[in-house]
């Protein structure tokens, strides 16, 4: 289970309310990740709305512009498009098209509105959840639990499942959640966190955090609860995983930005991670949350972690 939190400053994406201020993508990573990784996001604010109007940016300072293109952080994140030596382009026929099908796939899905996502990825957790209710309420008040018994084997993480091949399992048990207050948390969560990293990464960068983090989330608590904990029974479902990549990633991206936790307390990036780590780690070990699985939470921010460090050094 996620914890609540606001972001106190944040990213401005293009999809954001039009009346607020806002910076272009590459003015707000030249502010934010302009001296090694360390500094936090100045000057954006965390929209309460979101609106599918365009969004006129401010003319960008040649100085930012100019910091931006000399910053590690463009060369992690942004394939160069300059010719290289030798291989000369007609200036007039605009980029080549991509190579292959894979390519073209990745270009396709970056190209639609990034609200589709964000909101796809909510409506995905809404539907699910409605499905465990109708299967709840068929089990316990019509007295007839195939349905139920059918969301366990389908929406659920845990061994059983995958031994009888339903490895899809591992992937949708990251959209389901069947306790409402389990929901709402993570819900919470992903609404303030998600827009800044989706506004970082794109489209297919941000589906592969998400859906990669939780599969790695749902295998470390796998490899935990039948290897070392000897618990072959153990299932899981939840957000939490998926979510917790992404709030790793975004404090690696962003360490100094202030969360405000439960609205109030503001706490810097690296160390709300950092106490959310070292909490779920001695929770895991001890067992001291026998409703929560702890070890989901800890495969997530570990994975969040690696997508940032294979992003920043590797340049995929």
């Amino acid at each position: 289970m996620s914890t609540p939190f606001l972001l106190r400053r944040s990213f401005a994406t293009p999809f954001f309310n039009s009346t607020l201020s806002c910076k272009p993508r590459s003015a707000y990573l030249s502010s934010l990740l302009g001296s090694g990784l360390s500094r936090s996001a100045q000057h954006f604010r965390l929209p309460l709305t979101f609106s599918s109007q365009a969004t006129s940016f401010p003319t960008l300072e040649s100085s930012s512009l100019l910091k931006f293109l000399s910053n590690n952080t463009l060369r992690a994140t942004h394939k160069s498009r300059i010719p290289q030596a030798g291989r000369v382009r007609d200036p007039f026929r605009g980029p080549p098209p991509p190579r292959g099908p894979w390519q073209r796939f990745r270009q396709r899905i970056d190209s639609l509105p990034s609200q589709v996502f964000f909101w796809g990825i909510l409506g995905l957790n809404g539907a699910v959840y409605l499905a465990w209710y109708v299967a709840r309420s068929n089990a316990t008040v019509g007295g007839d639990p195939r349905l139920y018994f059918w969301m366990r084997n389908n929406f659920t993480s845990s061994m059983n499942n995958l031994q009888h091949g339903r490895i899809w399992s591992i992937v949708t048990s990251t959209m389901s959640h069947e306790n409402t207050s389990h929901l709402l948390f993570n819900g919470f969560t992903y609404f303030f966190m998600a827009p800044a990293v989706l506004a970082i990464l794109g489209n297919v960068g941000f589906l592969g955090l998400y859906f990669g983090g939780g599969i790695i989330a749902n295998l470390t608590s796998l490899y935990w609860h039948n290897n070392v904990k000897l618990q072959p029974g153990y299932s899981s479902h939840g957000a939490s995983g998926a979510i917790y990549s992404v709030i790793s990633f975004f404090a690696c991206v962003a360490p100094t930005t202030q969360f405000l936790l439960f609205g109030v307390v503001p706490v810097p990036a690296w160390a709300f991670v950092a106490g959310v780590f070292a909490y779920d780690g001695y929770s895991t070990v001890q067992d001291k949350q026998s409703g929560t699985d702890t070890a989901n939470h800890i495969g997530g921010l570990l994975a969040g972690m690696g997508f940032y460090l294979r992003k920043r050094f590797l340049r995929f």
